[in-house]
């Protein structure tokens, strides 16, 4: 899967300069000259990194990117800044609004080159973070604090922070439960515990990992990291 983008700038030649250099380095890429209409792009749907001319109408790039680490869907999103020159005190806004790098312009297609590069890795890790997989595999499920009562369910999607399971065996939110299921190539199982987050009409509940062993993780990512290099 490839990594997607927003790239905000009002200039045309900057715009088109990062647009085709993170295409040809296989990024998916989306654009927008207008800050209010990003906005509200950025408030609905993900993005893995951010490119934000700190200097747009309407809405500057500071305060896009503040509004855009208030926002439900990239809170966790890497933002890149553009700022117009080399300025210690423009460098500290950026950061302060919640940017995690910074270029000034004048821009050259080698520097936009290298953060592309140099990005790939916080990018990618933010797809992997936020990822809800297929994954399908039988799970046993304990109450422990119902005298250990067990039932059985099958796993649908997983993710770093949890799974979606059904059926529900009637667990209600909150409902804290010890998990054990195979990974894909793995003869031993792996034991989690999580609580109950919702339940929907379908008989099935999302659970949030609340206590995951080393192992355990390192498997998960290595799973998602394994489906979204395919």
């Amino acid at each position: 899967m490839s990594l997607r983008i927003m790239v905000v700038e009002q200039e045309p030649a900057i715009l088109e300069m990062v647009c085709s250099i993170a295409r040809s380095l296989g990024y998916d890429v989306t654009f927008s000259t207008e800050s209010l209409g990003a906005a509200r792009c950025l408030e609905s749907a993900s993005q893995d990194g951010i490119f934000v001319d700190a200097y747009l109408s309407d809405l500057d790039g500071f305060e896009l990117t503040k509004r855009v680490k208030a926002s439900k869907p990239n809170k966790d999103t890497p933002i890149v800044i553009i700022l117009a020159s080399n300025d210690l005190d423009e460098a500290r806004r950026a950061f302060k609004a919640g940017a995690i790098c910074y270029i000034s312009k004048p821009i050259s297609r080698d520097l936009v080159y290298s953060v592309l590069k140099a990005m790939r890795g916080p990018f990618a890790l933010m797809k992997r973070r936020s990822a809800r997989l297929p994954f399908r595999t039988g799970v046993a499920c304990t109450q422990p604090d119902l005298g250990g009562r067990s039932f059985s369910c099958r796993s649908l999607n997983i993710s770093e922070g949890g799974m979606l399971l059904e059926p529900s065996g009637g667990q209600q939110v909150g409902q804290e439960l010890s998990l054990e299921f195979l990974m894909p190539g793995d003869k031993k199982a792996h034991r989690v515990l999580v609580k109950v987050l919702r339940r929907d009409s379908a008989d099935r509940i999302a659970v949030q990992f609340t206590g995951v062993k080393e192992r355990t993780r390192e498997a998960i990512q290595n799973y998602l990291i394994g489906y979204l290099e395919e």
